[in-house]
């Protein structure tokens, strides 16, 4: 029979996820003072995240009843946790990327999508453009395609008006 607080905290596990979303990074927070903490809580919830500690055995048992996976090789040392949804998760996770060097933590792993991506592909994650970084660049490419279209519609007619205009000087 589970006890009343691990059963409050699988029931906080499913509420930050259902808030912030089912992506996870995991990170070693040994070493991180009160201080850092604070600005590492501060600095994910300014993006859109949230970051908790919670017992692996927990995590390990919330992921193998509510989504039938077996994770319990990655919930292994000592781990918190930042959920995000699609949205924000890239750029949770370039932070804290950046924050291993500034704050001394360091990212181990995360799941994203649904799928389980080690240390060196986390990394990887970490390099591709966030949401809003994707939206812009087609946002661009579509401005971009619809001035060189009225670009050659304008060239066009202006090349027609010069056509009449030189007919009619010479007559």
């Amino acid at each position: 029979m589970p006890s009343k607080r691990n059963v409050e905290m699988l029931s906080r596990i499913d509420g930050m996820i259902k808030t912030y979303g089912s992506n996870i990074v995991m990170i070693d927070f040994t070493g991180l003072d009160s201080q850092k903490t604070r600005e590492l809580r501060s600095e994910i919830r300014k993006i859109g995240a949230a970051y908790s500690v919670f017992k692996n055995t927990i995590m390990s048992i919330y992921f193998r009843d509510k989504h039938n996976k077996d994770y319990s090789n990655l919930f292994l040392g000592v781990n918190g946790f930042v959920f995000a949804n699609d949205g924000v998760f890239i750029n949770a996770l370039k932070y804290l990327v950046k924050a291993e060097k500034d704050l001394g933590l360091k990212v181990k792993a995360s799941i994203f999508e649904n799928r389980v991506f080690d240390l060196k592909e986390t990394l990887e994650l970490s390099k591709l453009p966030s949401k809003s970084e994707v939206i812009a660049q087609v946002l661009g490419a579509l401005n971009s395609a619809i001035s060189s279209f009225v670009g050659v519609v304008n060239n066009v007619t202006q090349n027609f008006v010069l056509v009449l205009k030189s007919l009619e000087d010479k007559k």
